[in-house]
């Protein structure tokens, strides 16, 4: 009975559920949403939602949001790499985060730019990109790496969940402080084991452990378009991930809010900052409580 119920992966979603939720976060479980292609009710493993900063003086939240696909299976997913190539550097996206955008007229795409956060990230700080990946299974005695409808299958549903969340939330802000927010989401498939990287640029490379492995791709649907990235994670590198990659992003928005409260809001520093009787807002900023959202 146990062994059936954990290959259904039941029990291994509840072990990853788990785990997000002692690091602070409100999870829901099984998340339905609309495919907006195909009209029909999906479902992602765990929505996640952590709210790192509330400042009511200056009406301003950061949130974090994960969509998790739990992935508990034998067969090894192994990421090829390369170089990232100047351009590569240059073409920053961000599809997944959302900035009050008045600050200038610019695709939502280019805020990451605009503010400079590319250099605060872990991917996009990275000097290698992944360009194909594959999954490893065996048949009879001969191994096969498949990736046929693999990127459909992985990629797809968790692109689709986070673009229809994405809705729930403005991105123009048109009075003077009116609540503004961050909003940033993070798709993470999540495997027991099994993650490999191979670099390209090396003829005597051999396939090596990972705990984390992006990837980023670029896809064009009817109602998805973009470049978008998904993080493929370990269960024992998760905690790392968490709190060290995800929420060291969002923490440094917050650090950066803290020097300067102004710095994200969509009117900028041509507005009169607030009238405060408290402390200097600067020193007033703390991560908020988690909150359903």
């Amino acid at each position: 009975m146990m062994e059936a119920l954990r290959k259904s992966g039941y029990l291994f979603e509840h072990e990853v559920a788990i785990a997000v939720e002692r690091m602070g976060f409100y999870v829901e479980r099984s998340h339905a949403y609309v495919d907006p292609d195909e009209g029909k009710s999906r479902e992602v493993d765990i929505r996640a939602f952590k709210m790192v900063l509330n400042n009511k003086t200056f009406k301003f939240q950061v949130c974090v949001h994960m969509f998790i696909e739990c992935k508990d299976s034998d067969s090894p997913f192994v990421f090829l790499q390369t170089d990232k190539s100047e351009i590569d550097k240059e073409a920053v996206e961000g599809m997944e985060y959302l900035f009050p955008w008045q600050t200038n007229k610019s695709a939502n795409a280019m805020m990451m730019r605009h503010y400079g956060l590319q250099h605060e990230h872990y991917y996009y700080k990275e000097p290698k990109k992944s360009v194909q990946f594959a999954k490893i299974v065996r048949k009879g005695s001969d191994w096969f790496a498949l990736h046929e409808n693999v990127y459909d299958a992985l990629i797809l549903p968790q692109v689709k969940a986070v673009k229809e969340f994405m809705k729930g939330f403005g991105m123009v802000h048109s009075r003077p402080y009116e609540h503004e927010s961050i909003q940033l989401y993070f798709n993470a498939i999540v495997v027991r084991d099994h993650l490999f990287m191979l670099d390209l640029d090396r003829d005597d490379a051999e396939p090596q452990p990972a705990g984390r492995a992006s990837f980023q791709r670029q896809i064009e649907m009817r109602s998805v378009k973009g470049k978008y990235l998904v993080d493929f994670v370990t269960q024992s590198y998760l905690e790392t991930y968490v709190q060290n990659e995800v929420l060291g992003f969002a923490n440094e928005i917050v650090r950066q809010f803290g020097e300067d409260p102004m710095r994200f809001r969509s009117h900028g520093a041509n507005e009169k900052r607030p009238n405060t009787d408290g402390p200097d807002p600067g020193e007033n900023w703390r991560p908020g409580r988690i909150s359903l959202g």
